[in-house]
């Protein structure tokens, strides 16, 4: 601008950062700061940039940021700022000049300030007002205390399915029956200011690998847990305050009576027993079958012998067929030879006596007739024919 501060010189466009929804642009401290939802950044003159200031970015987390608006009270030198569950404001230490950034934590309740509108203004006595859509809200200071709180579990309370809750005792470990697997916690803060919110977290060891999320429930009810060995944690914080411990419960859930040892040994023998049964069961299965198997053999064994000894028979009949042939054609031969030789003695018989010659006829016809009546052709075909049913001349 001109020295006049009444003429812009020339317009630079700053594109370090980027330009962020709800956000504001303050002077403080003599150093220019612009906020969104990315945190707080202070400008560099040297740079001529934008640079994230560490300190200041804490008044407001990306989590629970509602407005970029920062307030700068020039009366108490303070950096006011706003989030979802804190009013923050930067300003120097009570026992050092280094600035430290403090915290308000508020309850969820209470009317909130409307988004982009956020102010507070200095009263007296460090005693501010906070303007909300619906109201006024006086802040003071000199009333904020920072208190350390403990968590306590209050109750136990174990219940079978239709039958009444029973409490118990949590000052000691607790076993329960398996039926008893539903289990209810309570717990809480000793903590009695209704302009704070307390807000519980807790993990089931045994279960759960990762805390749960934050809850103003005081209390949590876990059903049909299975057997096992569990420890119940829980801790809380008290606005950002969290509490200096965490209240634990060691329990177990027993085993079923199914699962119990003697019904682990029983399970263990029937297998054992069902094991020696089904193994017997297929040992004489196997056996059966062996055996089936070798009957089975016996009797292609069988029939293969009963198959050679019928081919036996078969070329034993055949060669007794072809024997009884040649016999019959032996005979066949030794009978024409016979007649032929009986038809021959006869014709010579017969043309001899046709002959005057009476006395030398005589002896021809003699041993014509001797080898008629000769025994040894018939013995001859007696033994041809005997050889073709030996049974036939008995």
């Amino acid at each position: 601008v001109d020295q006049q501060l009444t003429k812009a010189l020339s317009v630079v466009k700053d594109s370090t950062i980027d330009k962020g929804l709800n956000s504001s642009l303050v002077k403080y401290d003599q150093e220019i700061y612009y906020a969104f939802k990315e945190g707080v950044f202070k400008y560099n003159l040297q740079k001529n940039a934008f640079i994230r200031d560490p300190l200041s970015s804490k008044l407001f987390s990306s989590d629970d940021y509602v407005s970029g608006k920062l307030v700068f009270d020039k009366i108490t030198n303070k950096l006011w700022g706003f989030s979802s569950k804190d009013l923050a404001y930067v300003a120097p230490g009570k026992f050092s000049k280094d600035s430290k950034v403090f915290k308000i934590s508020y309850s969820e309740g209470l009317p909130r300030g409307l988004t982009g509108y956020e102010n507070i203004q200095y009263l007296d006595n460090q005693r501010f007002l906070l303007g909300t859509s619906s109201g006024y809200l006086v802040v003071d200071l000199n009333k904020i205390h920072d208190f350390s709180y403990d968590i306590k579990i209050n109750s136990v309370v174990t219940n079978k399915l239709d039958t009444e809750p029973k409490n118990i005792d949590y000052s000691v470990s607790g076993a329960f029956k398996n039926e008893e697997n539903n289990i209810e916690f309570s717990y809480s803060v000793a903590e009695y200011d209704k302009y704070v919110d307390t807000e519980y977290q807790y993990q089931l060891v045994g279960i759960d690998t990762q805390w749960s999320h934050w809850s103003t429930e005081s209390s949590t009810l876990f059903k049909y847990l299975p057997f096992g060995e569990y420890v119940f944690n829980v801790r809380a914080k008290v606005g950002n305050n969290f509490t200096n411990n965490v209240a634990s419960y060691s329990f177990e859930i027993k085993r079923p009576w199914y699962f119990s040892n003697t019904m682990i040994t029983v399970y263990i023998i029937a297998l054992w027993l069902f094991s020696f049964i089904i193994h017997n069961i297929y040992k004489r299965h196997y056996k059966k079958q062996r055996e089936k198997l070798l009957q089975n053999a016996e009797q292609e064994l069988e029939l293969k012998e009963l198959e050679n000894k019928s081919q036996l028979m078969k070329f034993n009949n055949d060669k007794l067929r072809n024997d009884i042939e040649s016999k019959n054609r032996e005979l066949g031969i030794s009978t024409m030879s016979l007649i032929k030789k009986n038809e021959f003695l006869n014709t010579i018989k017969k043309e001899l006596k046709k002959t005057d010659n009476l006395s030398h006829i005589k002896q021809v016809v003699k041993i014509i007739d001797k080898n008629l009546n000769n025994t040894d052709d018939w013995n001859l075909f007696e033994e041809a024919f005997n050889n073709v049913d030996k049974d036939f001349l008995d």
